[in-house]
């Protein structure tokens, strides 16, 4: 995404000759495309049948599929009237930068869930649950 904004930036602001790239937005897209169902696609999906119990996974898929779609429509609805107001290349590295904060976000709170069983991973977030909650009580005597 950073690449893609980086060409259109070339060509829209520097208005410099970018013939010799031209190829690069197609490839950005494509790498962006492959990377996207590798990654962030199915990460909900594993997220939610390993971190759920089985009598609420059907709900939460459900709600995940929801926000996931709602995010993809105001994406695809937003693009245009945005690039036309900031320019292309501020719609790409804003993209970009969601994905930095997304790599961000699973690699610091997201919990390790390999070789764990679900008790275990239960575990795991009940005591990131007390711990918050522990730490949030404090704040709350502290500020009073």
């Amino acid at each position: 995404m950073f690449a893609e904004g980086t060409y259109f930036y070339i060509q829209d602001v520097v208005e410099a000759d970018v013939s010799s790239i031209a190829w690069l937005p197609t490839i950005g897209i494509a790498v962006f495309v492959f990377m996207h169902n590798l990654g962030i696609v199915t990460l909900p999906y594993v997220l939610l049948g390993e971190l759920f119990p089985a009598n609420i996974k059907g709900i939460a898929v459900s709600l995940g599929t929801i926000y996931g779609s709602s995010l993809a429509f105001i994406v695809s609805k937003f693009f245009k009237p945005l690039a036309n107001a900031w320019g292309e290349y501020t719609v790409f590295w804003i993209f970009g930068s969601v994905c930095v904060m997304g790599i961000i976000f699973v690699l610091l709170v997201l919990p390790e869930t390999k070789g764990k069983s679900f008790a275990e991973i239960q575990a795991v977030l009940r005591k990131k649950s007390i711990s918050e909650d522990v730490e949030s009580k404090l704040a709350c005597l502290a500020g009073n």
